[in-house]
């Protein structure tokens, strides 16, 4: 972590401090103090927002407009309510990524620094798509709450991406997947909950491929296999809520799985991908 002064000045009676500090939020580097008599504002600057004109057009905005200091301090003005929803939108997508160890490596460890590589350049390209959206929409008028659903698909698109390059959480979903057949019940990274799927299709011989051992979960058999030998279909007990039973009548299941219930996987594979929902019910091409 790296911290240093970039400028010091005083406007009025403020005191303004302009530093580079690399442990801010994803993409910010530098970050402007400014402290008057009785208010003190901090901002951070992000990607390719900084220049030290900016900065201190900004720190004199502060200094010399009350309703605009105001704001700032209340967190309504523009730049603070993109400060808020992208701090804590990258803080979640950052964790994820830091909860399956992907942002350090060994040295000596090519493996382990390639996978680093790869996690930190998908980090910085989500985070920076979710800033300028964010901040597009606010300088648009939309209200903090509208984003909500923008920021969520964003994050579980970082869980995908992180689960998929964590060799633990790989081995996890590998085993998981000889328990794709109807009515298993096994653990899908990141939520860590138990989730209850009917297999629409498999591709030939996958089952016999990956039948897997030592695990805790129970299957029926599935032979209803279509003739893509790169996709899973399945629909779980979650986007079903009238199937009753789940291990008893696996054709009805089938039967009333929805295309919008469905989700597709790359299979067979070292772990599980979410791909595009394929509209399979009963009759797999």
């Amino acid at each position: 972590m790296a911290r240093g002064t970039i400028d010091t000045y005083e406007i009025g009676d403020a005191s303004i401090t302009v530093e580079f500090d690399t442990g801010g939020p994803v993409g910010a580097t530098e970050v402007v103090f400014i402290n008057g008599d009785d208010y003190s504002v901090t901002r951070w600057f992000y990607y390719d927002e900084f220049h030290e004109q900016y900065a201190r057009n900004f720190a004199e905005k502060i200094v010399t407009d009350s309703e605009y200091r105001q704001k700032s301090l209340d967190g309504t003005a523009d730049w603070a309510q993109v400060s808020d929803l992208y701090d804590e939108a990258s803080r979640r997508v950052h964790q994820l990524f830091r909860d399956h160890k992907l942002l350090g490596y060994r040295h000596g460890n090519d493996t382990e620094k390639q996978r680093y590589e790869t996690a930190t350049t998908e980090q910085e390209r989500i985070c920076k798509s979710l800033f300028e959206e964010i901040k597009s929409r606010i300088r648009d008028g939309e209200n903090v709450a509208s984003l909500s659903n923008y920021i969520d698909d964003r994050v579980e698109t970082a869980k995908q991406i992180a689960t998929t390059l964590d060799p633990e959480a790989a081995h996890t979903l590998e085993v998981g997947m000889r328990v794709l057949d109807t009515g298993d019940t096994t653990t899908f990274r990141p939520e860590d909950t138990a989730s209850v799927a009917v297999v629409v299709a498999l591709p030939p011989d996958s089952a016999d491929a990956h039948y897997v051992t030592d695990t805790d979960t129970v299957a029926d058999y599935n032979e209803n296999y279509p003739d893509d030998a790169s996709v899973a279909t399945v629909a779980f007990e979650s986007d079903l809520p009238e199937a009753d039973e789940w291990d008893d009548d696996p054709e009805r299941l089938q039967e009333i799985a929805s295309g919008d219930a469905i989700r597709t996987y790359t299979y067979p594979a070292p772990r599980l991908v979410p791909v595009d929902v394929a509209e399979r019910l009963k009759d797999p091409p």
